[in-house]
């Protein structure tokens, strides 16, 4: 293309655009628009002859073209040699040279702001603005390219502006514009390719279209003023960081202490397993903890390795990073578990010469418990030694079993002497020489305690029946050598007194009780008819010389002979009673027959008269029973005065 094609107002190249074979820059979406002319002139199709007479050539790659016109089609140029398709740059040529032909003709654009940008940050020096200025130069080569357009201020500085309509601008172009100096804003004309309304694209190339600087120094310098404000923010960030790191180690170093008796118990706990050395060798720092490194390595012995529980198959889990901090919460001071904006340990250790943080002097006694066996490194993490746990485990159980024994055994001796009243050490009795060897056992207290067993248990209950006998009960076998003869003097004599009063009243009782049992048995023997009560209960047994008041008086038993004995006189008085009422029944029945078969005189002398054949006996003494009324009926007449 010539360095520079001769302009055309920008009139008639619009009033082509608008030709009813061109709709509005629907030259964007079809064939080439634009031709060159021999004598460097750019045309529009519209202002050519028809076929190879339009003499133009492609204003892109320099062949020959010609012009197609006609009804059914849209007129446009076509390259002789390889058709409609062409180069295959008509889209982009018809936008640059029309854009062209507008910057030429008023020589005005919207520049965008000025302003640096490094990542999300912007820094802006100038707004943008609409710049007016004296000259337009087209496709004029400008060192190793060829811009779109040069527009040239009043002052002579320049301005490459490059329309995007298919193809930004790569950066191997970006870069020569760079080398050049010359300051550059690309125009983004890609969403305006199907705008039917030449104003609308005029508009947008002018002012609204996006657009972006491809090379200013100004831009340049706003970025590298950005870059100083960040790196200035970014130190002074740092330098904050850095003090309110120092801040924190002096705050941690300086925590006010917080023993506990809960956190020293715990401490004595672990001691008394035999981890002195373990627990209490020198630390490197103490920073961080409010609370000495000998209690706050116990306590994490205590709770990480002996306390920690094991998932419901009996394993232990693997120590997570954080989760022996986590159990030292108590024995850590505010902040160190984390918090809002909190500085990091690095960050602390490099603002404070010789901070040790807290995690630091952890893992290092991590480290110490797995030298000593309590911790194992697998590949799994850090676990929990079994056998070493169980082992203390052990220790401390048996070790809590004989603090058991000491309390329960010091807590009888001393409710002894405290209710006693004895005194400890006199030059008759010393306690230390009899915790030294306590009687009957020849052993020492300690010993005793220590090894527990059935020793131990049998001094227990020594203990126990000696302190039953102070608080008023029964006198004990021994006294073990303890000061308390008074006492069990006192106790044989209330013992004594205890088992005479006893007798008198088990006597009284058993009075009382032979008192009730005799009058159960004469109660009993009332409610027997027609026995004489008095002479029974005072008349002798057959074959003893018991009476019935004797028995009774002798217990229960013997009450049972003589309710036995009483229960058979009751039933042989209760047979005569039948006999007698049986006999009385036959009787009358006797005398009705004998009213039937005589007169009254003859009737009582029946009745009463001996008769031989009843052995001598009357009808009313022989009247008895069933039989002997039926043999009485045989002796009537059979009619009356018949006899």
């Amino acid at each position: 293309m010539p360095e520079r094609a001769k302009r055309r107002p920008l009139a008639a190249m619009a009033a082509d655009f608008h030709r009813p074979d061109h709709s509005p820059f629907a030259g964007f979406g079809v064939g080439l628009a634009f031709g060159l002319r021999p004598d460097g002139s750019i045309v529009t199709i519209g202002e050519v002859a028809s076929g190879k007479a339009c003499d133009c050539v492609c204003p892109a790659c320099g062949e020959d073209l010609v012009a197609k016109k006609g009804e059914r089609i849209t007129d446009h140029f076509a390259h002789k040699a390889s058709g409609a398709g062409g180069c295959g740059l008509g889209i982009e040529t018809n936008a640059h040279l029309w854009a062209k032909a507008v910057l030429g003709e008023l020589k005005q654009i919207h520049l965008p702001s000025i302003e640096g940008k490094i990542g999300d940050r912007k820094h802006q020096t100038h707004k943008g603005r609409s710049y007016v200025f004296a000259d337009a130069v087209l496709e004029k080569r400008l060192g190793e390219i060829v811009p779109d357009v040069v527009l040239v201020a009043a002052d002579g500085r320049r301005l490459i502006v490059e329309v995007l309509v298919t193809h930004a601008c790569d950066a191997e172009k970006i870069a020569k514009i760079r080398a050049g100096a010359v300051s550059a804003i690309e125009v983004d004309l890609s969403a305006y390719r199907t705008q039917g309304t030449e104003a609308a694209v005029r508009n947008a190339l002018l002012r609204t279209a996006p657009r972006t600087w491809l090379f200013n120094p100004a831009v340049d310098e706003a970025e590298t003023s950005l870059k100083a404000t960040i790196a200035a923010e970014r130190k002074a960030a740092a330098e904050a960081r850095q003090r309110a790191a120092r801040r924190a180690a002096l705050a941690l170093r300086a925590a006010e202490p917080r023993l506990t008796p809960a956190l020293q118990a715990e401490r004595q706990s672990v001691l008394a397993l035999g981890l002195q050395d373990l627990v209490g060798a020198p630390p490197a720092s103490d920073d961080g903890f409010v609370v000495p490194s000998n209690l706050w390595r116990a306590v994490l012995i205590n709770r990480l390795v002996l306390r920690r529980a094991p998932t419901r198959h009996g394993m232990l889990w693997p120590i997570e990073p954080d989760e022996a901090l986590s159990a030292l919460k108590d024995c850590l001071a505010p902040g160190v578990l984390g918090g809002v904006n909190r500085p990091t340990p690095a960050a602390m250790k490099a603002a404070l010469p010789g901070f040790v943080p807290p995690q630091d002097s952890l893992d290092t006694f991590l480290e110490t418990l797995k030298a000593y066996g309590l911790l194992l490194e697998t590949k799994h993490g850090l676990l929990v030694n079994d056998r070493a746990r169980e082992v203390l485990l052990a220790r401390e159980a048996a070790l809590k079993a004989a603090d058991q024994r000491w309390r329960q055994t010091e807590t009888l001796l001393d409710g002894l002497f405290e209710t006693t009243g004895a005194p400890m050490e006199t030059p008759a009795f010393s306690l230390t020489a009899w915790r030294a060897s306590v009687p009957g056992f020849n052993r020492s207290l300690t010993a005793i305690v220590e090894e527990g067993g059935p020793e131990w248990s049998g001094l227990v209950r020594s203990l126990d029946a000696v302190q039953s006998m102070i608080s008023g009960g029964a006198p004990c076998d021994s006294l073990m050598g303890l000061p308390f003869e008074p006492s069990l003097q006192e106790a044989i004599r209330q013992a004594d007194l205890i088992a005479a009063q006893e007798v008198l009243a088990s006597e009284a009782a058993e009075r009382a009780a032979a008192d009730q049992r005799v009058s159960r048995l004469r109660s009993r023997a009332e409610a027997v008819p027609g026995l004489e009560v008095e002479a029974w209960l005072n008349r002798q047994g057959k074959g003893t010389p018991l009476t019935p008041l004797d028995a009774a008086r002798q217990g229960e038993a013997m009450l049972g002979v003589a309710f036995r004995s009483l229960d058979r006189i009751a039933e042989e008085f209760a047979d005569a009673a039948r006999r007698d009422a049986l006999a009385a029944e036959c009787l009358a029945v006797l005398e009705t027959a004998a009213e039937k078969c005589f007169d009254e005189d003859r009737r009582r002398l029946f009745l009463r008269g001996h008769r031989p054949e009843l052995g001598m006996k009357s009808p009313q003494e022989f009247c008895r029973d069933h039989a002997s009324l039926k043999v009485l009926l045989s002796l009537l007449p059979s009619k009356r005065g018949a006899r």
